[in-house]
C-alpha cells in the first residue's frame, strides 16, 4: 500500500523538478544511454565467461546440497527406539490421579493380553 502511494508522489515531485529546469529529456536520455552501455558491456563479459559461470554455479549448488542433505528430514521425524510403543490415554480434564492410574493399569492389562504380531515391512 505504501508503494502504491509513495512511488507516484515521488515520481511527480521528481519530474516536476526536472521539467522546471528545462533539461528533463536531455539529462534522462544521457543517463539512460550510460546505463544501457554499462549493461551491454556487463552482458558481453558475462557471455564470454558463460561456461565458467555455469560451472561455478553448479559447483556451488552441489556444495549446498552436500552440506544440507544430511540434515534433511531429521527435524521432521524424531528418532525412536526399536520396540518402543507410545500410547496416549485421553481422560476428561480434572480426572483424579487414582482414576488415571486405574485407567493406565487397565490399558497395560489389555496390551499384555494381546500377543505381539506386528511385523515391519522395512526390515
Amino acid at each position: 500500500m505504501l508503494g502504491s502511494m509513495l512511488v507516484p508522489v515521488l515520481s511527480v515531485w521528481a519530474f516536476r523538478a526536472k521539467h522546471a529546469e528545462g533539461h528533463f529529456l536531455e539529462a534522462d536520455a544521457r543517463t539512460f544511454e550510460r546505463l544501457r552501455q554499462r549493461y551491454a558491456g556487463l552482458l558481453q563479459r558475462l557471455v564470454a565467461w558463460r561456461w565458467t559461470i555455469l560451472g561455478v554455479y553448479l559447483l556451488a549448488c552441489a556444495i549446498v546440497v552436500v552440506l544440507l542433505a544430511p540434515g534433511l528430514g531429521s527435524d521432521i521425524f524424531s528418532r525412536v527406539e526399536a520396540g518402543q510403543l507410545q500410547l496416549r490415554l485421553r481422560l476428561p480434564a480434572g480426572t483424579r490421579l487414582e482414576s488415571t492410574t486405574a485407567a493406565t493399569q487397565r490399558a497395560l492389562a489389555i496390551i499384555a493380553r494381546k500377543p505381539a504380531r506386528i511385523r515391519s515391512r522395512y526390515r
